[in-house]
């Protein structure tokens, strides 16, 4: 399994790769929680709670999306294989 880490910069390229690999997971980073939901449908998002706070997005966001804090994410990172297109 892996975990695909993007921003809004490297969002079309790693949704592009998201469609051959059926079991990944998306963090998405900084300025990519401004992506289309559509490009990561069938897939399970992470955001970090505390960006989408700063930035105003609670409303905005799915709520499929999977709000995590640093420690949740440290624990995906070790646990995943990282694919990093930010």
């Amino acid at each position: 399994m892996a975990l695909y880490m993007t921003d809004k910069t490297g969002g079309l390229v790693a949704a592009s790769y998201l469609k051959f690999d059926d079991q990944a997971n998306v963090f998405l980073v900084q300025d990519g929680l401004y992506l289309s939901p559509k490009l990561f449908e069938g897939k399970n998002v992470y955001v970090l709670a505390a960006e989408v706070d700063e930035r105003g997005l609670n409303n905005i966001l799915p709520k499929s999306y999977k709000r995590v804090d640093y420690g949740d994410i440290i624990d995906l990172i070790v646990e995943q294989k990282i694919i990093s297109f930010c």
